[in-house]
């Protein structure tokens, strides 16, 4: 196998199998396959994992064809170390050679055998998705899925395929948000508006392409859920469970409390976050018409704010807020309104328009943290 292709070209082919190695196959690790075909000459890469595969590829020039497996983070390694120039790309029986100019590097082969990527068949994709539209929504409502490890197979973001519309709700045990962008949406005059849950392990994948494509063809069935462009197919595996209805969940209709600059109020959040990730106090004066923000842990005098506030309705809002969420869901509001039905209930933050609200859940506080002495 000998191939010809631009450093950029072979990195991103890596970095986009990279998210699908991360929860290898047994045996194989964080391997990636790499093929050298003819008609068309270009390189093609495929990384299979538990729950996701990736298969894409890149214009290349193929002298001669091939297959190998390699470990995926090394052969990277060796890749970024090249000029950025054209690179020869070598396979022998038991080593792979990468060299640019004067450079050159070499690693062994992974082995042989690779599993099978999932096939999407060779019919039409009847949905096709703005990729604008897709990034916003997955933007909007990353910080609502829970992508710890051993999670992000489980928890996502579904997202609903309707005429002229999608839309994208992210729900986990502490917060949530919801997200509705116009799009040229293309549905399937057979199956109709549909749902698809996409977990958070293709988060990273999708915003990928969506900066690479305009638009991308979804499918799904009662396993896996495909997204795919001219030259990539990303695969996830569907869970084998049940979901609740998260979209009934955050179509609950809270009644107003407050209206306020929501840059403004972004702006002094994003003041109090700070290295030891303090919760934020807010707290509605309706006699005053103001949002009190304050850091229940800070100096007397320190981390605090003051807003003006358009009063809705005689509210009672005083609760701590984790600072980070708080955060992410103001980025995606211009005037912001605020609800919030008790002390204990969450906090509901909607844009004006209502395209994009978020809920999160107050913390409980451990009571002050003791000052030292002279301070």
């Amino acid at each position: 196998m000998k191939v010809l292709i631009q450093r950029k070209a072979l990195l991103r082919l890596i970095d986009r199998c990279l998210p699908a190695t991360t929860d290898g196959v047994p045996g194989h690790g964080r391997s990636i396959l790499l093929m050298a075909d003819k008609d068309p000459d270009e390189l093609r890469a495929s990384a299979v994992g538990m729950t996701l595969a990736i298969d894409t590829c890149q214009p290349a020039k193929v002298l001669e064809t091939g297959q190998t497996v390699v470990e995926a983070p090394k052969f990277r390694s060796l890749v970024e170390a090249l000029p950025d120039e054209e690179v020869a790309l070598r396979v022998t029986a038991e080593r792979v050679t990468v060299s640019a100019k004067s450079r050159r590097y070499s690693m062994a082969i992974f082995g042989p055998n690779f599993p099978a990527v999932p096939d999407l068949g060779e019919t039409a994709t009847p949905y096709r998705v703005p990729t604008d539209a897709l990034g916003r929504v997955l933007s909007a409502t990353a910080f609502a899925m829970d992508d710890a490890q051993g999670h992000e197979h489980l928890n996502g973001v579904l997202l609903g395929l309707e005429p002229g519309q999608l839309r994208g709700v992210a729900l986990c045990g502490s917060r949530g948000a919801h997200c509705s962008v116009e799009a040229a949406v293309t549905i399937d005059p057979v199956r109709g508006p549909r749902e698809v849950f996409v977990p958070a392990i293709l988060h990273r994948s999708l915003r990928a392409l969506c900066e690479e494509t305009k638009s991308l063809r979804v499918d799904f069935d009662g396993h896996h859920v495909y997204f795919e462009n001219d030259d990539t197919l990303v695969v996830a595996l569907l869970p084998n469970a049940s979901f609740p209805n998260w979209r009934a969940v955050m179509d609950k209709d809270a009644a107003v409390a407050c209206t306020l600059d929501g840059p403004a109020l972004l702006d002094s959040v994003r003041a109090m976050l700070t290295a030891a990730s303090q919760p934020v106090v807010m707290e509605l004066d309706v006699e005053e018409r103001v949002l009190r923000l304050s850091l229940p842990y800070a100096s007397e005098g320190e981390g605090s704010d003051e807003l003006p506030v358009t009063v809705e309705r005689d509210a009672s809002l005083n609760a701590a807020f984790n600072t980070a969420y708080l955060a992410k869901a103001l980025t995606e509001t211009g005037v912001v309104t605020l609800s919030c039905a008790g002390e204990l209930e969450p906090l509901w933050i909607a844009s004006q328009d209502k395209r994009f609200y978020a809920l999160i859940m107050p913390l409980r506080l451990q009571g002050p943290v003791p000052k030292e002495e002279g301070k």
